[in-house]
């Protein structure tokens, strides 16, 4: 069956053809402009690698194919659609790495720029590969909400159920590829003008020198010197900064602490329609007659939590990735391993009150519109208190009690830091679960 029922496409399918669309052209007129340029480049006697050249060509062919998959997928074709669309996010990925792999005569280094635009590829070989691949199996068939013969009586179907869902929607699939560009870019555009002034200040010493790896040393020192100065981090009474900073991977940290104040907002837009939606379209009467509020509750929780989950997991192996590879003599991969992987495990748990406001919000308002509103409102209490405490010192004790500031604590060197930001989290995440859990209870659908 070569064409799923276009009564059935996905808000995500329609997402990714419209990315598809975007991202095609701009890759073929970027390719096209690159090698008009090639020849008055080449004037002078400067010849491009191998590298840039593939790399090139690569962009140019998967550019083609991912106007043509746009055009399938709105079709729900399999072939020009999601094959054509696997195709070209493999190519895409390949000219990249190839990029990486093969020699460079201009001085080729890997950025920031360069993990971002494996997103799309990835999340594209992702969703159309396993998320969307029940519209074009031969059954056809849709998701059930009995679970083959089983009624649906506990709180793990409808989760199972409704993760499916909800990775099948255009937000979940525009919060991971924009959501996760976002904060790679605004890591990016703090590091690279540090790092250009660093270049700048030993370039020279460098060039007399001619280590390359020394270079980076020098590089990376300078620019989380200049981070810690610009925070007011060099005073030795401020030895929580100076431990993220400089003791350990900075740019890995930056990193870290940047995603924590943009996790908050990207977990209310993946949790805000999580119930209210359901209560939109009058369907959460229909499932009431084979499950409880609690199930339905608990279900839907567990499934915000885990996409959430997946989209941490995704910008901090690519800032893992990125940050090994630019600096190899810097980080010992061991080390960098095991500080990811703490900081990974702190925004899971940082995340966790606002997995559980943004359901208990969708569980008492019907409107997924006033419920995303109304967590966005919400979120901004906590930032205009941290500014506030940021400037009067007297008050700054309050920063202990706010869900934001859990993130930064639970990275913390000293445990009693790292134990109270625990307790905020938990005491957060049951006070929102039982209040919204309750609401919902008594509330008339």
């Amino acid at each position: 069956m070569s064409t799923a029922s276009l009564s059935i496409r996905p808000g995500g399918i329609k997402a990714i053809s419209i990315m598809s669309f975007i991202v095609g052209g701009l890759q073929v007129f970027g390719s096209l402009i690159w090698f008009s340029c090639l020849s008055i480049v080449t004037a002078d006697g400067t010849t491009y690698g191998p590298g840039e050249l593939v790399n090139s060509i690569a962009s140019l062919v998967s550019g083609v194919l991912y106007l043509i998959s746009a055009s399938g997928l709105v079709k729900l074709h399999k072939i020009s659609g999601r094959v054509i669309g696997i195709v070209a996010a493999l190519i895409a990925l390949l000219g990249i790495v190839l990029r990486f792999v093969l020699p460079s005569t201009v001085g080729y280094q890997i950025s920031l720029g360069d993990i971002s635009t494996m997103l799309f590829p990835l999340c594209n070989i992702v969703f159309l590969s396993f998320v969307f691949a029940d519209l074009w199996s031969a059954s056809g068939k849709k998701g059930s909400l009995q679970g083959g013969d089983k009624v649906l009586s506990a709180w793990h179907l409808i989760s199972s159920f409704s993760f499916k869902q909800r990775m099948r929607s255009a937000a979940t699939f525009l919060t991971y590829t924009l959501g996760a560009f976002v904060v790679l870019s605004v890591a990016n555009l703090i590091y690279v003008p540090l790092e250009w002034i660093a270049k700048s200040e030993f370039g020279a010493m460098i060039a007399a020198q001619g280590t390359q790896g020394q270079g980076n040393t020098l590089f990376l020192q300078f620019i989380q010197g200049t981070i810690a100065e610009l925070l007011g981090v060099t005073t030795p009474d401020n030895n929580f900064a100076r431990f993220i900073l400089l003791d350990r991977p900075g740019f890995a940290s930056l990193s870290f602490l940047v995603f924590s104040s943009l996790l908050p907002f990207l977990t209310m837009l993946i949790g805000a329609s999580a119930i209210s939606s359901d209560n939109q379209n009058k369907g959460l009467r229909f499932v009431l007659l084979r499950t409880s509020r609690r199930d339905i509750f608990n279900g839907k929780l567990a499934a915000v939590a885990l996409i959430n989950t997946m989209l941490t997991l995704l910008v901090f192996v690519l800032t893992f990735v990125f940050t090994a590879l630019k600096y190899p003599e810097v980080y010992q991969v061991g080390e960098l391993l095991l500080w990811t992987l703490r900081g990974f495990v702190a925004m899971v748990l940082a995340s966790l009150p606002f997995c559980v406001l943004a359901v208990a919000l969708s569980a008492v308002i019907n409107s997924v519109a006033g419920s995303l509103l109304t967590g966005l409102g919400i979120l901004l209490v906590p930032g205009i208190t941290l500014l506030a405490s940021s400037a009067l010192k007297e008050i700054r004790v309050i920063e202990f009690l706010l869900p934001q500031k859990a993130a930064f604590y639970l990275l913390h060197p000293e445990p009693a830091y790292v134990l109270v930001a625990l307790a905020s989290v938990a005491a957060y995440s049951l006070v929102f679960y039982f209040g919204g859990l309750k609401i919902f209870e008594r509330r008339n659908l």
